[in-house]
């Protein structure tokens, strides 16, 4: 959790449950779209881990900002500025980190077909 609030440019505890949540959400159905060989070495498995955590943190952000009608935001210790930190961004980044390492979903409905809509799981 602490490498996606770094992502997320926040300090203190006022949104661990909401990471929490996410991390819920999405690091178990991501790990399942990464081919086993590099899921389970120990020379991608960190590569792989921060593409998932750059996704998760996009995610975070974007459920922030749709909170939110400011440009800074500022809640107890946790403050960013949104030109600063782009979720949707941390998003795309994080899945063309693990795009290498991805299985083959075409015969399937888990992931979309299209590169902007693998950001929406279905």
């Amino acid at each position: 959790m602490t490498r996606i609030k770094q992502l997320c440019g926040i300090e203190g505890d006022g949104y661990d449950a909401l990471i929490e949540g996410f991390v819920e959400m999405f690091r178990i159905p991501l790990g399942k779209t990464i081919k086993e060989e590099f899921y389970n070495n120990i020379q991608t498995r960190p590569i792989i881990d921060l593409g998932i955590d750059e996704i998760i943190a996009g995610n975070v952000i974007n459920a922030i900002e749709k909170t939110k009608d400011h440009s800074q935001i500022s809640i107890s210790s946790f403050s960013f500025k949104e030109e600063e930190i782009q979720g949707d961004s941390l998003i795309k980044a994080g899945f063309e980190i693990i795009a290498p390492f991805r299985k083959d979903f075409t015969d399937t409905n888990f992931l979309s077909s299209t590169p902007e809509d693998d950001m929406i799981f279905k």
